[in-house]
């Protein structure tokens, strides 16, 4: 987690927003590190999230990741593996 939080501090300052993908079969275990990212990304209070609906490309993301997300605060993006059966 460390490791995660010091990559996030990195790129907080450029023009173009950091891609984060979260791999692993344990669903809860991503869920709960995605909502960690969110709030070390944008601050607690602020967890509130678009979808990338209407979004150049979002189709194609959705082919690809069970769950992509573009924070709209911080234009973060997040992708997810898709659960296990979804693929």
């Amino acid at each position: 987690m460390i490791d995660a939080l010091a990559f996030l501090s990195k790129f907080k300052s450029m023009d173009l927003p950091p891609v984060i993908h979260l791999m692993g079969e344990d669903l809860w275990i991503r869920e709960v590190v995605r909502k960690r990212i969110i709030e070390t990304w944008c601050g607690e209070g602020e967890i509130s999230y678009d979808r990338l609906v209407g979004t150049q490309g979002a189709g194609e993301l959705e082919k690809h990741f069970g769950s992509a997300s573009l924070f709209a605060t911080r234009n973060v993006i997040v992708l997810a593996d898709p659960a296990v059966g979804e693929k």
